[in-house]
């Protein structure tokens, strides 16, 4: 397996998408990315830029410029699908030869191709028609759980290659096996792909999605309630090492806020600029997204819903602390509620089943803690909507397997406690990506992140 080596990222951004004369951007913020078969939506509404640092910048230098042109192109593409290049120029406020010497330079990567002629032009003879064509490269989505390692490969257009779950013990395992072991999972999962064009691809970036907190300036797992000795791990360097690539393009993150990201890439629910999506596992998290871009703090603290007191006298949490959200609707928590074992090596899924099979049977005691489940779920969906203003709260993980039996408590306590005049029934629905919207989410930013600069690709 071929990793690609890491270069720190320009100081200066130019542009990245036209601007109209008013100032508002003509697509969101987040690409697109990635290509049919997907179900990826434009955002539904301009946003406003706004300026991400009180620093100065440095002047940009041709590099800088050069690799803002062709993440530019390459965002066209991608948002708008295929066009030709008179139609990028004009939109892009680019000249004609500088659009061709850009396309050149992405075609010769592998990024882009031609795919025919327009059929018609308002703006002289029928140009060739260009795409995204992530087909050569590969970009891998991790994600560590406390009961299974995750992996996703797809290749830079956003098309899902190959994919695994492997079960795991982490309450007795030691951090360095689980990370020596998701190593090994990612070369298992290069190696069985299927087709032989899929092999020998490049792999140009890994995203790892973890259960906690991340500082995203040192890229260090800052706290994790639920995984035992993993506060303070060096993830990034443990996993370079691992893979036998020192240079590996890796970037880790909350797995809630990876989740958010693929919800907002695909799915029914793509484009959706204001929403939060709610991690339903033996922990709780939360990615918010908030006019087009996913909320971010500089410790990498936010988005940890399930430490929301509902109950200052509730039962004790993972934290140490007492009432958290988590305690009440966590899924080890649920299961308890009914006297269940908590989750192990089987997955969630497993653990469910005797829930779905006793609820579709009618047992009133599985139904009356379902709808226990569903108040708590509409309380804190309540908060979260009051505080962000968020369009919809999308629950995602075990939620989702219990759906039909939560959502009418969750609906019932919304229409008490919102302040919108949004229908109810639509503030609060469940994910379609299933126990992977972690893994997947980690693969399509990495995939993004290559987009953001593709001279750093090497030709292969």
């Amino acid at each position: 397996m071929v990793y690609r080596s890491k270069v720190a990222s320009p100081s200066l951004r130019v542009k990245a998408v036209s601007e109209s004369e008013d100032g508002v951007s003509e697509i969101g913020p987040v690409a697109k990315s990635l290509a049919e078969g997907q179900g990826l939506a434009i955002p539904k509404r301009p946003y406003k830029s706004y300026l991400a640092s009180a620093v100065i910048p440095e002047r940009a230098g041709a590099r800088e410029i050069r690799r803002n042109n062709l993440e530019l192109v390459l965002r066209h593409l991608a948002l708008l699908g295929p066009c030709s290049r008179a139609a990028i120029a004009h939109r892009a406020g680019l000249t004609r030869p500088t659009v061709s010497r850009l396309v050149a330079e992405l075609m010769e990567l592998r990024l882009v191709r031609e795919v025919g002629t327009e059929t018609s032009s308002s703006m002289g003879r029928p140009g060739t028609r260009l795409e995204i064509d992530g087909r050569h490269r590969l970009a891998i989505g991790c994600e560590v759980n406390l009961n299974s390692l995750a992996v996703i490969v797809t290749d830079l257009a956003g098309r899902v290659q190959y994919h695994l779950r492997r079960p795991v013990n982490m309450v007795a395992a030691e951090p360095g096996s689980v990370i020596d072991e998701l190593a090994k999972l990612c070369q298992e999962a290069v190696d069985q792909l299927s087709s032989v064009e899929a092999r020998g691809r490049p792999v140009e970036a890994i995203g790892i999605a973890v259960p906690g907190s991340v500082d995203q300036k040192t890229s260090r797992v800052s706290n994790t309630p639920n995984l035992r000795d993993w506060s303070e791990l060096a993830l990034v360097a443990a996993m370079r090492r691992d893979l036998g690539a020192p240079d590996a393009r890796i970037i880790v993150d909350n797995d809630a806020s990876f989740a958010a990201l693929a919800e907002y890439w695909t799915g029914p629910h793509a484009g959706t600029l204001d929403f939060v999506h709610v991690t339903g596992d033996v922990g709780i998290g939360g990615g918010a997204v908030i006019d087009g871009r996913l909320l971010l703090s500089s410790g990498g603290r936010a988005g940890a819903v399930g430490h929301m007191v509902v109950d200052a006298n509730g039962p004790a949490c993972s934290c140490g602390r007492r009432g958290c959200w988590e305690s009440f609707i966590g899924l080890n928590a649920f299961l308890s509620s009914l006297n269940l074992p908590s989750i192990d090596d089987r997955g969630p899924e497993a653990c469910l089943r005797p829930v779905v099979s006793r609820a579709r049977l009618g047992d009133p005691v599985v139904l009356d803690a379902l709808t226990s489940l569903g108040r708590m779920l509409g309380l804190g969906a309540a908060n979260l909507i009051n505080l962000l203003g968020s369009d919809v709260v999308i629950l995602g993980g075990y939620f989702a397997e219990i759906a039909q039996w939560i959502l009418p408590a969750a609906r019932a306590v919304l229409r008490e406690r919102v302040l919108v005049t949004t229908p109810h029934d639509d503030l609060i629905v469940t994910s379609t990506l299933g126990f992977n919207a972690a893994a997947l989410g980690a693969a399509l930013q990495a995939a993004n992140q290559v987009l953001s600069d593709p001279i750093l690709l090497r030709l292969t």
